[in-house]
């Protein structure tokens, strides 16, 4: 379910369709977080410096789109899982972008 319909399914639970954009990204950037504490380098070393720039700049929206161009070249698969979440519910991303 893509945000638009998360915030359709319940339009009183979520101001708008950012509001549900939010709760699909929290379980990816609480892990991206908690990873990041254990190892400071952890986006530059499994991602690329630009992700981890942008992350500390509040967004999401570069490790999703990295994460989904490297698809299962990418080092840490509960990562890949969650962008697959993210993007297709759930479904995982295969290399070239496309879900299995």
């Amino acid at each position: 379910m893509n945000q638009s319909e998360i915030y359709k399914s319940k339009p009183k639970r979520y101001n708008d369709v950012e509001g549900a954009k939010n709760i699909l990204d929290s379980s990816l950037e609480k892990y991206v977080k908690n990873a990041k504490a254990q190892d400071i380098q952890y986006l530059n070393e499994i991602v690329s410096r630009n992700v981890s720039i942008k992350f500390r700049e509040g967004s999401v929206n570069e490790i999703v789109a990295d994460v989904a161009v490297l698809g299962d070249e990418l080092g840490d698969k509960v990562l890949l899982d969650l962008v697959s979440e993210v993007l297709r519910n759930g479904r995982r991303v295969r290399n070239n972008g496309s879900s299995k």
